[in-house]
């Protein structure tokens, strides 16, 4: 169970655990964030470039593959048997890039976009500092798909604070 999982239990059991005299909470959607600032809005757009354009290579990988088979299947009535071995081994070859450069894809936009969301995920937290201190928050908690919050109130929603102090502070 993850730390949001526990403080929810937690309150509803125990629900004096948070009861202290003035506790102020704030709740904050990390993924609204990312989405509507400047910088997050750049880094999404440029991983929608960079994985269009090596979907492109893979469609056209693709299209030479489908292309040789076709042409193969067109052929294979009246191919010699070395022909039509040499025309298979060319297809499962292909077959076997085309698969090779799909993982290989794969894992640098999954490296790409870590490596720009670790950049954005440590900006954030400064901000989401800066913004609960000025607040005067005493716990923020993220308010994203992958909490689990059950309810909040619109008036301790910080996200549009965070959004407006993340593209004032980060160039």
């Amino acid at each position: 169970m993850r730390l949001t999982g526990l403080l929810l239990v937690s309150l509803v059991l125990c629900p004096g655990a948070l009861s202290f005299q003035g506790t102020k909470v704030g709740m904050v959607d990390a993924d609204r964030v990312i989405q509507n600032t400047v910088k997050g809005k750049e880094f999404l757009e440029q991983m929608d470039v960079f994985s269009a354009s090596n979907r492109n290579e893979l469609k056209t990988l693709e299209e030479e593959y489908i292309t040789a088979k076709k042409d193969y299947e067109a052929k294979a009535a009246i191919l010699n048997e070395g022909a039509a071995k040499e025309y298979s081994e060319k297809l499962a070859q292909m077959k076997s890039k085309l698969a090779r450069q799909a993982e290989d894809l794969q894992r640098q936009i999954q490296i790409k976009m870590e490596e720009g969301l670790d950049v954005f995920r440590k900006n954030l937290a400064k901000i989401i500092n800066q913004v609960a201190i000025e607040k005067g928050l005493d716990l923020v908690l993220n308010m994203g798909p992958q909490s689990d919050v059950v309810y909040f109130h619109d008036r301790i929603d910080i996200t549009n604070d965070v959004i407006k102090k993340y593209d004032e502070t980060v160039q």
